[in-house]
């Protein structure tokens, strides 16, 4: 599968908390980056801001995983939110079906599906322990069809 990929400059280079230009690897990313950079309830954002060890149990061992946004808005209410942002299509954010596949699609898609669920159950567990939220957006949240 090819995605796009590239890097994005902000507008509002002000709210972009990252050391260099951010780099996109999906056009979903690309279009959560320029949603930050342009929404002014966004007042501060990351891409890819630190990583967060897992276990991996496929492999027994321990990596690293690297959350897609960190991003601080201001809600309804006037208060600010802190989010650690994950961008996924919706078919990897639930189990893989069989379906007419070949093994090793289906061994793949698999392994895929364990190394999401370690990952996103350590960064749950990071952002209980900082007081902050864990989201992972779609095409749904992301407004694509």
């Amino acid at each position: 599968m090819k995605f796009k990929r590239g890097t994005y400059v902000p507008k509002h280079k002000d709210k972009y908390k990252g050391k260099t230009n951010p780099t996109f690897r999906s056009s979903y990313e690309l279009k959560f980056m320029k949603y930050c950079d342009r929404n002014a309830n966004v007042v501060q954002w990351a891409s890819e801001p630190f990583s967060i060890r897992y276990y991996l149990p496929t492999d027994g061992k321990w990596r690293k995983y690297f959350p897609d946004f960190l991003t601080i808005t201001r809600t309804k209410d006037g208060n600010l939110e802190t989010s650690l942002i994950e961008i996924k299509p919706a078919n990897q954010t639930k189990p893989p079906k069989k379906g007419n596949k070949k093994k090793s699609t289906i061994l793949r898609e698999h392994n895929d599906w364990i190394m999401n669920q370690s990952k996103w159950e350590a960064a749950q567990k990071y952002c209980n322990r900082q007081g902050i939220s864990f989201k992972i957006f779609t095409e749904k949240e992301l407004g694509i069809k």
